[in-house]
């Protein structure tokens, strides 16, 4: 398993982390330069790891499901150390785990794109299962469009505070019933 420790300042406005499985918590806090981050094997986001990254626009785990989504829902921009739990590597490539305030403060991000698939070893694996804790989006005010792809989804109540204006694109009964509960807007996968 590769774990991103530490980011630091990138000179490019995307970056992709081809062969990263892990993101360790406060890896690209406070990045001020960064917009697009492209993540196809991560597994786990830990607590804090783009807390307050000025810039980040979109987070990704699929460069071209961002190209087709691009295509299909229009973009919309707001105008104003501890690697976890070692498990099974056929279970991490599983789940994506987006940990305590995540992206907290990322004012500028305005797209999460969860695809249902991850490549690992030249072939795609079904992401079956997405947990989202506590504050994960919270205050990303600039947030509109969050797309989960898999069937079980986990969202804690206040994942998503700070974030009026988010519509969950799924087809997951789970987030149908987080968005009604929650007063956002829900379009069936």
């Amino acid at each position: 398993m590769k774990v991103l420790k530490r980011f630091y300042y990138a000179t490019s406005d995307d970056i992709t982390l081809g062969d990263i499985n892990a993101i360790h918590e406060n890896a690209f806090e406070n990045d001020a330069t960064t917009k697009r981050v492209f993540a196809p094997n991560v597994h786990t986001i830990g607590a804090k790891a783009f807390m307050n990254c000025e810039k980040l626009e979109v987070f990704s785990l699929d460069q071209k499901i961002l190209e087709f989504d691009a295509l299909v829902f229009p973009r919309i921009k707001n105008n104003s150390g501890d690697e976890g739990k070692k498990e099974n590597a056929n279970n991490q490539n599983k789940y994506i785990h987006i940990q305590y305030q995540a992206f907290k403060g990322c004012s500028q991000l305005s797209c999460v794109i969860l695809n249902e698939h991850n490549k690992s070893g030249g072939k795609y694996t079904p992401r079956t299962k997405v947990i989202i804790e506590n504050e994960a989006f919270a205050g990303c005010y600039s947030l509109r469009t969050v797309v989960l792809y898999a069937s079980d989804v986990q969202i804690a109540d206040n994942a998503f505070i700070g974030c009026p204006n988010v519509v969950f694109v799924s087809r997951s009964k789970d987030v149908e019933r987080y968005a009604r509960e929650n007063n956002f807007k829900y379009i069936k996968l």
